[in-house]
């Protein structure tokens, strides 16, 4: 029998949801543990609206969800969480 990763944003059905799971992973994951929720929230809702909505280019959170960017900038990151509701 073969098994799959459970795949918890499946059950969160709007940004609302995924943004209070969020803000719970961040106050209960250690750093790393919540930069790979938020990637995963912001796959879900889409790279392209979250660009839009933070003026981050496509490219950079691009980069970000796939680890390919040496550093995370604060900014970056206080950018993000502010254009998903955080």
């Amino acid at each position: 029998m073969e098994t799959s990763e459970f795949n918890y944003l499946e059950y969160l059905e709007t940004t609302e949801e995924k943004i209070e799971f969020l803000k719970q992973a961040k106050r209960e994951l250690s750093f790393s543990s919540y930069i790979k929720t938020l990637c995963e929230v912001i796959k879900s809702i889409g790279v392209s609206k979250v660009a839009q909505k933070s003026d981050i280019t496509r490219q950079t959170i691009s980069r970000l969800i796939n680890n390919k960017s040496k550093a995370i900038y604060a900014e970056t990151l206080f950018e993000i969480e502010r254009a998903i509701g955080l």
